[in-house]
């Protein structure tokens, strides 16, 4: 007899693992500034806030108990998924769930845990004066203890270095394997989380809606969102700001993105030039300008 799915208790990640895992490469961004500038400041130390997040990861991101999803009726749950293994060091941080010999719901499952993960992860570094950029493929890993390595490791951090601005991108590994999975015969209870927890960016790549770490009906928490966000960029030099200009706009303006799974097995980001992509940086900014 199947056990309950709100009874599921998750096993602890074995200490050694090798197989195929969905990974996700995190660093924030600002950090170096603040802990050049700051370190030590009695009024602003940047050590005690990102002892705040490390805090809050072992709090909120290793409960044994797991994540639960509920149908679009908010009562009945649908799917449990454990939470990913996650590690950091300085100002990176890495989430990692073993997929191997799992169920096509199961692996979707899992991947909306490591979206959740991620979503409080940004809330809080937000709130502690940071934002966060990163990359999530899909792929062989290998981990001992808290060692890692292996191609979907060294791809995720490749891509949060290629997504430039404040965001978490997708690979296009793991859009394929979500197109598989969500369109198989039987369908999947979950395809309400894939419609509003992804985007489509300007630039073709596909990322995770930041908005949905926010209650979309609580309007001041976008306000103070974007009033963290503005000081940030502000503080931070002139070349960069403009990593910042995109979340603050999404921010500003909330708005649920197209529901279209299409997007998973449309897969085809842009090959920008370096001159379109610093028209596009000065369109949005001018944007944002506008509506502020």
């Amino acid at each position: 007899m199947n056990q309950p799915i709100d009874q599921i208790v998750f096993e602890p990640f074995p200490e050694e693992f090798d197989g195929i895992a969905i990974v996700c490469f995190i660093d924030l961004l600002g950090f170096t500034q603040e802990i050049q500038k700051k370190w030590g400041d009695a009024n602003d130390n940047p050590l005690e806030r990102i002892k705040e997040i490390y805090q809050s990861v072992n709090k909120h991101l290793r409960n044994k108990s797991g994540q639960t999803f509920l149908d679009i009726d908010y009562t009945t749950v649908v799917a449990r998924a454990a939470y990913g293994k996650i590690n950091y060091i300085s100002d990176s941080f890495v989430i990692v769930i073993p997929i191997d010999n799992l169920s096509s719901e199961d692996f979707l499952a899992s991947t909306i845990s490591v979206v959740g993960s991620i979503l409080t992860l940004w809330r809080t570094t937000i709130e502690n004066g940071f934002t966060i950029r990163g990359g999530i493929d899909i792929g062989q890993v290998y981990w001992e203890d808290n060692n890692i390595i292996g191609p979907a490791y060294i791809n995720a951090i490749q891509i949060e270095k290629k997504a430039d601005i404040s965001r978490i991108v997708l690979s296009s590994s793991i859009c394929k394997k979500i197109s598989t999975e969500l369109f198989q015969p039987d369908g999947s209870k979950l395809k309400v989380y894939f419609e509003n927890y992804f985007d489509t960016d300007l630039d073709g790549e596909i990322i995770i809606n930041p908005i949905l770490m926010l209650n979309f009906n609580q309007k001041n928490d976008f306000n103070k969102m974007v009033e963290l966000l503005t000081k940030m960029q502000k503080n931070a030099p002139k070349q960069v700001r403009y990593k910042y200009k995109n979340l603050i706009y999404r921010f500003s303006n909330p708005m649920m993105p197209i529901a279209d799974l299409n997007r998973f097995n449309q897969f085809k980001p842009t090959q920008l030039r370096p001159y379109y992509k610093r028209l596009i940086k000065k369109i949005v900014g001018w944007i944002c300008h506008k509506l502020n």
